[in-house]
């Protein structure tokens, strides 16, 4: 499971680089603003594969391609943020046997929640 959250995470900042590409302004500004986030999740995700595996792993996933205008993109990324959260709550909630490891899945699940709330804000300013 942490192969795929390292893999769904790279995906995700990948995603955020592009709609930031595209978008301008204040919309490219929040969405570069919460890419250093994602980096420590993918940092943290990567460093528990480590503990536990004892290998290195590289995510390889490519970015998803979002449609529309900047709303529609900013739409998109609060879904996947929602859809993150919900994944590692279930994770979270799952993991009985390693406290840490459901301790991480906890605030990363915070961390999306927040990322989420400021695209949230960013749409109610539009």
């Amino acid at each position: 499971c942490l192969e795929q959250l390292m893999e769904e995470t790279c995906v995700l900042s990948q995603t955020y680089q592009t709609a930031a590409r595209r978008c301008g302004g204040r919309t490219a500004r929040l969405l570069s603003s919460l890419l250093p986030s994602l980096g420590q999740d993918q940092r943290r995700l990567c460093a528990a594969y480590f503990l536990i595996t004892g290998e290195r792993y590289t995510p390889a996933a490519q970015a998803v391609p979002l449609s529309g205008a900047a709303p529609w993109q900013l739409r998109s990324l609060f879904m996947l943020e929602q859809q993150r959260a919900a994944k590692l709550s279930d994770l979270a909630t799952g993991t009985s046997g390693d406290p840490c490891l459901r301790e991480l899945f906890r605030e990363l699940e915070h961390t999306a929640r927040l990322r989420a709330g400021r695209i949230r804000a960013l749409l109610e300013q539009m």
